[in-house]
């Protein structure tokens, strides 16, 4: 799909837009809604971008995703629950229109290919490690779930989509839509993903033989 020179942008304190992930999003507020109807009777894209943490004003990064609606369930309330696709990264160079909502000419961004000491058998490993540790703590991936993502065999996708779904910190799915270089991105999604199967086996490891709902009594 080509994309547009200029896109609505939705600004949000908590969502990430990776290529060829599915966002859920839920609408509300009235100038989102007033963007949803007008891009449903237009292309159906839009971007998302990431709040600036500190910011006075909702000021997005500057890299965000730009993404087609492929759902979008109008509730009696006037709210919308969407399903967003994820097409590309791309940089805002500027706001053309602010209000009521703001539209950004765009820039497509490419990814590089380069490189890496990992492989991707050490990312899927990672994955599968770190996916039985949490099932101990109750937030278990769907065994269909974790089969379809480990089948992906290109790496550029899998890292993304790994970082989609097993990623909690926004600021580090910020970082990792921001690495263009497919190798830096592999090996910093596996550190972030090793640091969090060592906190994971260290809390187990406190946690001894206690059921879950006792942890953190006392």
């Amino acid at each position: 799909m080509d994309l547009p020179e200029q896109v609505a942008v939705m600004t949000l304190p908590n969502a990430i837009l990776f290529p060829r992930a599915f966002l859920p999003l839920h609408i509300f507020e009235e100038q989102y809604r007033q963007m949803l109807a007008e891009s449903l009777m237009d292309s159906r894209l839009l971007a998302v971008a990431l709040r600036r943490e500190g910011a006075a004003t909702a000021m997005p990064h500057s890299v965000a995703g730009i993404g087609v609606i492929r759902t979008s369930i109008r509730q009696a309330d006037g709210t919308s629950n969407l399903v967003v696709e994820g097409l590309a990264r791309v940089r805002i160079l500027e706001f053309t229109q602010l209000k009521p909502y703001r539209v950004a000419r765009i820039q497509p961004l490419d990814s590089i290919a380069a490189e890496s000491s990992l492989a991707r058998s050490e990312l899927v490993a990672t994955v599968r490690k770190l996916t039985k540790v949490r099932a101990n703590f109750g937030s278990e991936l769907p065994a269909a779930a974790l089969k379809s993502l480990l089948t992906v065999e290109d790496l550029e996708h899998l890292t993304d989509l790994v970082g989609h779904t097993l990623l909690d910190d926004s600021r580090q799915k910020q970082l990792l839509l921001e690495t263009l270089d497919v190798g830096q991105r592999l090996e910093r999604l596996v550190s972030v993903l090793q640091q969090q199967l060592r906190q994971a086996e260290l809390w187990k490891k406190l946690q001894g033989d206690l059921p879950n709902d006792l942890v953190g009594q006392n």
